[in-house]
């Protein structure tokens, strides 16, 4: 049996003006084998006249092949440099540059040309100012004469092994600076590398190839250095052989917000070279790498990503390369390695990235912060002009709706990610459990991003317990540990309160708003809108009422006069809304942002008709519900249905807050309503 394997070395040259800086690289590389074993078995006899007696003898001969390897050399300049002085008609200069490749492989060798793995592009960048460039262009089948400001490659057609399908010219001369010519030059291509010159025989005397590197300015290019590298790469041809790119060289970060595709190129002059991509975690690539036993890749089967396992790759192939794009596939936020195993000549290359949390991947209420809201680059900012109450995916104008529960690319990421015709939703769970009917629960909030840039819940917030109940920092916008009290109520899911004591309790004996400083909350039990009248849910919203609570709990008793609260009964990284007109205010987004209103008080501008026909508030994407409020003289729940009342952080006094009230055609983001009054309590991230 026989086995050729194939191997490379490389080579990096800078190419500038006047100066060059030293760049170091490592490039992974493989070196041919080849081996031969047989045995054989020899019989020797001898045949004489007929006697009475007769022998044999035996002899094995046997010979022992060992793996050998084939050599391969590449060597060039360091560095080159094209002085140039700019003239009003233009300037050139040209070097030449050789590159001696040789090999003891009996099928020759491949050589190839591309940028380094780690430029981004084929310009000379100024050393001083990287918005200044020396762009490039042609290809090696066709290359153009340089214009003013431009640089390129060359290699004269008629040189021995180069591949006759260029269009180089057939000679080049090297000058400084001068007047300009039209020779033809190629740029350097960027990521996948061009085969320029190729052989199908050892060679023990080096091969040398001219490359002829050139630039012409005038006077609208900038003085200065202008830098960047090539890479040459040879690749023995002994009947299979592979040289691993990687693209894009820098470290990915992989989310919910986007898909990363990888490109790993494989040169070769098989086709059935072959690569398998595996996802790590830290933990699986530290078994994989481990100095001693290490874990074998291949049985990380859940890891792998190519040819059957996960489908997220797919194979395009083209002249000498095998390209494998990767789709990232979903995982949770942290860290992890991309592996590239080339398992039939013990190649592998890993790289180490991130997936980093954002809206779509954060699975609970306290993993939102500010900058996840804010950050652009994951989520968009609506239009303000999405107000519909019959489509509850956010369906604008002619856009045609897609529901938001579209998992997309399995990133929990919706189909349409950065259009603003569509609103940005997820569900997330709030991790302190609540009480419903007696128990303990997990309640998850519907949150969306709005035409403000702000995070909201567009849920109420149903926050109950039975016992003394301690609220930290760790799980609630607090600054230091509560504890509320037990004043939890019920109320029944059909209608008015269980009993005549609930009311009792929340009731204001003195009836002027003067005993604020009480734990007071009412849970609805999970009751939803058309449980106490279907009649006013008009759009098909029907929310949930979640709980009321008086502004004293609302704010987890930390303010009880005339300042704004710091911290509230909200999810940690969450607030109760600002009071006065500025981003995050109820005042900012239902007048200012979205226009529902011009002034407080006012009917709605945005329908042509008055709250309670058009359900401006009530519908999409606001979903406030008509949940009613419980009265602070008489201890009930009433107008449950009609009226709308949300919390503020605000307090105008001692017995007075801001609030969100809305009912008929009305509707105030700033009334001032006594702190004994139960409201809803509605949540948006908060800002740093």
């Amino acid at each position: 049996m026989t086995q050729h394997l194939g191997g490379r070395r490389f080579t990096k040259k800078k190419v500038g003006l006047k100066q060059s800086r030293t760049f170091r690289g490592i490039v992974l590389g493989v070196v041919p084998v080849f081996g031969l074993a047989f045995s054989a078995a020899f019989l020797a006899s001898s045949i004489f006249a007929p006697i009475n007696t007769s022998n044999a003898a035996e002899t094995v001969v046997t010979a022992n092949v060992t793996y050998g390897a084939y050599s391969l050399s590449l060597s060039t300049e360091s560095s080159v440099t094209l002085n140039l002085v700019a003239d009003v008609d233009g300037a050139m200069a040209v070097t030449q540059s050789n590159v001696s490749t040789s090999t003891s492989s009996p099928g020759g060798y491949k050589l190839f040309l591309s940028m380094v793995d780690t430029a981004p592009n084929n310009y000379l960048v100024h050393t001083l100012d990287a918005n200044k460039k020396i762009t490039s262009s042609g290809t090696f089948t066709n290359p153009v004469a340089l214009t003013n400001g431009t640089w390129g490659y060359a290699i004269p057609h008629s040189t021995a092994t180069v591949l006759n399908t260029n269009g180089f010219d057939a000679s080049y001369t090297a000058q400084t600076s001068g007047s300009t010519n039209s020779s033809t030059f190629a740029a350097v291509p960027v990521g996948e590398p061009i085969k320029i010159a190729q052989t199908s025989t050892s060679n023990s005397t080096p091969n040398v190839i001219p490359v002829y590197y050139g630039a012409r300015v005038g006077f609208e290019t900038a003085s200065g250095s202008y830098t960047n590298t090539v890479l040459y790469t040879a690749v023995a041809d002994a009947g299979s052989s592979a040289a691993l790119y990687v693209s894009p060289d820098e470290t990915p970060a992989i989310d919910g917000g986007e898909v990363l595709t990888l490109t790993t190129t494989l040169v070769s002059t098989a086709t059935d070279i072959d690569a398998d991509v595996y996802l790590l975690t830290a933990s699986q690539y530290a078994a994989v790498t481990a100095a001693q036993n290490p874990t074998d890749v291949r049985t990380l089967t859940s890891a792998k990503l190519t040819y059957g396992q996960n489908d997220s790759c797919q194979r395009v192939s083209g002249v000498d390369v095998l390209q494998l794009q990767c789709d990232a596939p979903a995982k949770d936020p942290g860290n992890y390695y991309l592996y590239v195993n080339v398992p039939d000549y013990g190649l592998h290359y890993d790289k180490p990235f991130s997936y980093v949390k954002n809206f779509y991947n954060i699975s609970t209420m306290q993993e939102m912060t500010a900058n996840i809201c804010n950050d652009t680059k994951y989520v968009v900012t609506p239009k303000a002009t999405i107000i519909n109450g019959t489509n509850i995916y956010g369906q604008s104008n002619t856009a045609t709706a897609q529901t938001n529960a579209d998992t997309g690319n399995a990133l929990h990421r919706p189909n349409h990610p950065n259009d603003p015709n569509y609103v940005p939703q997820v569900e997330l769970e709030d991790t302190r459990q609540t009480n419903i009917n007696g128990s303990m629960t997990t309640v998850s909030y519907t949150v969306r991003k709005l035409a403000d840039g702000n995070c909201w819940m567009t849920e109420n917030l149903q926050l109950n317990w039975n016992a003394n109940r301690q609220f930290t920092s760790a799980d609630t916008n607090v600054t230091s540990t509560v504890t509320v009290a037990d004043k939890t109520q019920a109320t029944t899911a059909t209608g008015g309160d269980a009993t005549t004591d609930e009311a009792d309790t929340w009731k204001e004996p003195s009836g002027d708003g003067s005993s604020p400083n009480r734990w007071l909350s009412r849970s609805t039990n999970g009751a939803t809108e058309n449980s106490y009248s279907a009649a006013a849910v008009q759009t098909g919203e029907n929310q949930p009422l979640g709980t009321y609570y008086n502004w004293y709990t609302a704010v987890m008793g930390t303010v009880t006069g005339q300042a704004e609260a710091t911290q509230d009964i909200c999810p940690k990284g969450w607030r109760l809304p600002k009071y006065d007109a500025v981003s995050g205010s109820f005042m900012y987004l239902i007048r200012d942002v979205y226009h529902i209103i011009q002034t407080a008080g006012d009917q709605s501008t945005v329908s042509g008709g008055n709250l309670a026909a058009n359900n401006t508030l009530h519908g999409f994407p606001l979903s406030l519900p008509y949940s009613g409020y419980v009265g602070r003289t008489v201890g009930s729940t009433v107008d449950r249905g009609a009226y709308g009342d949300f919390w503020s952080a605000g307090a105008n006094s001692a017995t007075l807050s801001r609030a969100l009230n809305f009912y008929g055609s009305y509707v105030n983001p700033e009334g001032n309503h006594y702190l004994t009054y139960g409201f809803s309590v509605r949540c948006f991230a908060k800002q740093s």
